[in-house]
């Protein structure tokens, strides 16, 4: 009887961590009744893990190939854990959420690492945020540090914080895998840092929306395969100096659009059937081969150099190679 009581006092203050205080009195009463009655006192459905509790709920063997499966609104606290694989353990994710609604939230002090071949966060139909560090150093392994499926459910994930796939070939470092089936969407808004590649499959058919704000620092290229959509939206970011390396299949169409005073460079290629690159108050230098109807639009007060490296190929009614549109509009050609 006092183990049982130790163990039920044990996942009470697990699940209802800085929510309340558990008592002998509300063990007691939750043996007898079956549930947890606090006077005055509203109680969050939300799960809240630190290291301790985190590690213990790990299961190697777990549900749906996760260690921990997301069933309802969560959020880890100054988790610090490494995974690292024993004999018998079958998953493929360390976390995966999948139940619909459902929201999971690592604060800035949650640090997880890997250096085995899995996916540390999988975001399945549902919405995650990041603000820790998220890092997979595996050698040769091709699995994505962080996963946005949208392919049942629309599917959103935040990064505020640090998400760093190495260890393999660096066109094979997956830091970020976004999917989705036709009508579905897939969002990833950065604010963070990402270390490695941000790619879609080749069973990709919905679309895919990146966000790329402020402070957002992308140390890696976009590859993207299968049909559908990619956008990329770029709001009052530089990306630290760093170029942005874009390439897209002739399956899907990619769109590049920046505002609010940002500054990038393209790299790669980049094609749709319409406007390919759009820049609005912005500045552009275009390295990139940039296929569409309208190859790149500039647009109040937006400056644009292609470079020698860059090239500009337009097909299609009205097609357009470069859009100037406003007076102090500029647009060089090297």
């Amino acid at each position: 009887m006092i183990s049982n009581f130790n163990e039920v006092e044990k996942s009470l203050k697990r699940c209802l961590k800085e929510k309340v205080s558990i008592t002998a009195a509300t063990v007691v009463g939750f043996l007898i009744a079956g549930t947890v009655a606090f006077g005055g006192e509203e109680v969050v459905d939300t799960d809240s893990y630190n290291t301790e509790t985190f590690t213990e709920v790990i299961n190697g063997q777990g549900e749906l190939f996760a260690g921990l499966l997301i069933k309802k609104d969560s959020k880890l606290e100054g988790v610090e854990y490494e995974y690292i694989k024993v004999n018998g353990d079958t998953i493929k994710y360390l976390i995966k959420t999948d139940q619909e609604g459902v929201t999971l939230n690592l604060d800035e002090k949650t640090k997880i690492s890997t250096k085995e071949n899995l996916t540390l966060l999988d975001v399945y139909g549902t919405s995650a945020t990041n603000n820790g560090t998220l890092t997979n150093t595996a050698v040769e392994a091709y699995k994505a540090t962080v996963n946005i499926n949208g392919k049942e459910r629309d599917a959103s994930f935040t990064n505020t914080g640090t998400i760093t796939k190495t260890g393999n070939l660096s066109p094979y470092n997956y830091a970020v895998d976004l999917s989705s089936l036709e009508e579905k969407t897939a969002t990833f808004t950065n604010t963070g840092t990402v270390n490695g590649v941000i790619k879609s499959d080749k069973d990709v058919t919905g679309n895919v929306v990146i966000n790329l704000k402020d402070s957002s620092i992308i140390d890696g290229e976009f590859s993207f395969n299968g049909g559908g959509t990619r956008t990329i939206n770029i709001d009052n970011n530089k990306n630290d100096g760093k170029k942005l390396t874009i390439t897209n299949k002739a399956t899907n169409e990619t769109f590049v659009k920046a505002d609010n005073k940002s500054e990038i460079t393209l790299n790669g290629n980049i094609q749709s059937k319409g406007t390919t690159v759009e820049f609005n108050e912005s500045t552009l230098i275009n390295n990139a081969t940039i296929i569409g109807n309208t190859g790149i639009s500039l647009l109040n007060g937006a400056t644009g150099t292609n470079t020698k490296d860059g090239s500009i190929t337009v097909s299609g009614d009205n097609a357009i190679g470069v859009k100037v549109d406003g007076a102090s509009t500029t647009f060089t050609n090297d």
